[in-house]
């Protein structure tokens, strides 16, 4: 009578463990399948979200005033230049502050989301400088600017979905 109450007692124990087993390897393999997934993104061209058009049209309406404004002064032989260059560093120090607050294109982990920002950055720097040239400064190079932002965080973005 002792034997089958002991069999019974020892299979349920068994079959305890080996489900406690299968489940526990269940979570690893889902740690490391999850570990593995992270670890891809980070080094991946996965950018998060959809760039926002209402941020950059946003954004284009400043870059839009700042062109107007060098359009304006620029009749000033002298003044203009020197208008433009603190307008254009000022604008575009506010347009890359906007999108670098705003702008979730560039995923948080994405290590590639960094080279954008400092895309971004030399774009706009390249931008004012271009507005002072004589002659091109007329041109809306800022608008033009951040048309190519939005070019290249919709690009990446599709880039990184597969789209």
């Amino acid at each position: 009578m002792v034997v089958p109450v002991v069999t019974a007692v020892a299979r349920t124990v068994v079959t305890k463990k080996a489900k406690y087993q299968a489940v526990s390897d269940r979570t690893k393999d889902a740690m490391l399948e999850r570990r593995n997934r992270e670890l891809g993104k980070m080094y991946s061209n996965a950018t998060g979200e959809k760039p926002s058009w209402i941020l950059y049209m946003i954004v284009g309406v400043f870059a839009l005033f700042k062109d107007l404004t060098d359009l304006v002064f620029g009749f000033i032989p002298g003044i203009g230049m020197a208008i433009a260059l603190v307008f254009g560093f000022c604008f575009s120090a506010v347009i890359y502050l906007l999108l670098m607050a705003f702008d979730r294109s560039g995923g948080a982990r994405n290590l590639n989301s960094s080279q954008l920002f400092i895309k971004r950055l030399l774009v706009l720097l390249a931008a004012t400088v271009v507005d002072m040239v004589p002659l091109i400064g007329f041109l809306p190079v800022t608008t033009l600017s951040v048309m190519l932002l939005y070019w290249m965080a919709k690009r990446a973005w599709k880039k990184g979905t597969g789209q």
